[in-house]
């Protein structure tokens, strides 16, 4: 179970590093540890739901694994706004619609790269032995 966090972890900081780099992101290494961090939360969580409870499919888990990571990006995207509540950002209605699209439209590119992670990690957490 461990091996199969660090390669989930490991293939989700070259798909973060990869993407940054290719948008231009000057600070990309930094981008990546960010996200290899919260990856590690839903990645370790998965894996201790797992441990709890078996899940019925490969399906079952994949989505167990992905509502993870929709939760710690919708965290994410809450601590975000606190954030610039906190700088004390006077909250328009412009503004909010402007945080919300760009949020979701960034939060769903979380998701998708969040995916091969996901089919990784149950690939190999949950692989049976043959007898």
């Amino acid at each position: 179970m461990i091996l199969s966090a660090v390669a989930a972890l490991c293939l989700h900081g070259a798909q973060w590093f990869l993407t940054s780099s290719l948008m231009g992101n000057e600070d990309a290494l930094g981008e990546t540890q960010r996200q290899m961090v919260l990856a590690a939360f839903w990645v370790v969580a998965t894996l201790v739901l797992w441990k709890i409870s078996f899940p019925p499919s490969r399906l079952h888990a994949l989505l167990m694994a992905l509502c993870g990571a929709l939760f710690i990006t919708m965290a994410g995207n809450v601590a975000a706004l606190v954030n610039y509540m906190i700088k004390g950002v006077t909250l328009t209605q412009e503004l909010v619609s402007a945080f919300a699209l760009y949020r979701g439209v960034k939060g769903l590119g979380e998701l998708v790269l969040s995916i091969p992670t996901a089919v990784l990690l149950q690939g190999l957490a949950l692989s049976r032995k043959s007898a």
